[in-house]
């Protein structure tokens, strides 16, 4: 397997470890791999969210891609949940958005990693 999908591997896993560290009752992920890019949309049903840990996570996905370190570090994601290890995956992607509708109990993560 090449290491372009071992990473989208990795980011997936750490989503997954979002949906079980914030109670998520039910949760899937679309994965849409296109010619220029890939898209992950994470959709999960949770009753109730702190909104502090909705803006970590948020600050944590929203730091620059890093090409040159994550060739280095990208097998370390995917590992536990920690702000670093959200800060890794936020070195491997391009764009991120979180988001949580208290109204239909809707927490949702939108991540895309050019290619």
């Amino acid at each position: 397997m090449s290491n372009s999908k071992q990473k989208i591997l990795r980011i997936i896993d750490e989503l997954v470890t979002i949906c079980y560290s914030i109670n998520c009752k039910k949760f899937n992920v679309n994965v849409e791999l296109l010619d220029d890019k890939c898209i992950l949309h994470l959709k999960g049903y949770v009753d109730s969210i702190d909104i502090k840990k909705i803006d970590d996570i948020e600050k944590s996905l929203n730091v620059p891609r890093a090409h040159e370190l994550e060739e280095y570090y990208w097998n370390l994601a995917g590992n536990d949940l920690s702000n670093t290890e959200l800060n890794l995956v936020g070195m491997m992607i391009d764009e991120s958005t979180v988001s949580y509708n208290k109204k239909d109990k809707i927490f949702e993560i939108k991540l895309t990693r050019l290619k």
